[in-house]
């Protein structure tokens, strides 16, 4: 898993890369701004099973032209929501450790998303996406210890010449090795938005 976060930021500092050097300097001015509401329902992977939780969150991000299908955005999460499937195991690990997890866990963000859209320089049509995201938050994810925690994910989806957007991706949150406990959270969602 370590080495799939890698690429994403590879990938992402890459497409900043080329921005500097195809415009001289980044090109705020044709710059948008980008609303989303998402949301994924946790999966069973490896180890942990996070069948139940549920996480929401809102994004917003400006952004920028870098090649003629490709654009970087610059992401503020101003809320996410993690909501933890409390079964009895999880409540007696609850009870056990009183503040160390809780049900509920709220934060806000911020990172990086770069896009490949099918349709050249109008930056629509179908799109894939890669995402990198610091998450700071109150409470504690079950398994994981730590309150900074990063989102990382793809997905794809379609964006329509009324500038409104949908998506499917595939997330994963996990610590990175800040925390002494780091059991992560994989979900598959949807994403809506809408292009200013």
């Amino acid at each position: 898993m370590r080495q799939w976060k890698r690429y994403i930021g590879l990938c992402l500092v890459t497409l900043l890369a080329l921005s500097w050097s195809a415009h001289g300097e980044i090109p705020w001015q044709e710059g948008k701004w980008r609303l989303e509401l998402s949301g994924f329902s946790g999966v069973h992977s490896g180890s942990t099973d996070r069948s139940g939780d549920l996480l929401i969150t809102t994004s917003v991000d400006y952004e920028l032209p870098v090649a003629t299908h490709a654009t970087l955005s610059l992401r503020l999460m101003p809320l996410w929501v993690y909501e933890q499937h409390v079964d009895d195991e999880k409540q007696w690990r609850f009870a056990r450790r009183g503040s160390w997890s809780h049900e509920t866990v709220i934060g806000m963000g911020f990172g990086l998303a770069a896009r490949w859209y099918s349709v050249a320089e109008e930056y629509r049509g179908w799109f894939g996406e890669i995402q990198a995201n610091a998450l700071g938050h109150d409470a504690k994810i079950d398994g994981n210890s730590a309150n900074l925690n990063f989102l990382t994910g793809i997905g794809a989806g379609y964006k329509f010449k009324n500038n409104w957007h949908a998506m499917v991706k595939y997330e994963h949150i996990s610590n990175a090795g800040l925390g002494a406990h780091n059991r992560g959270a994989n979900g598959i969602g949807i994403g809506v938005g809408y292009t200013f």
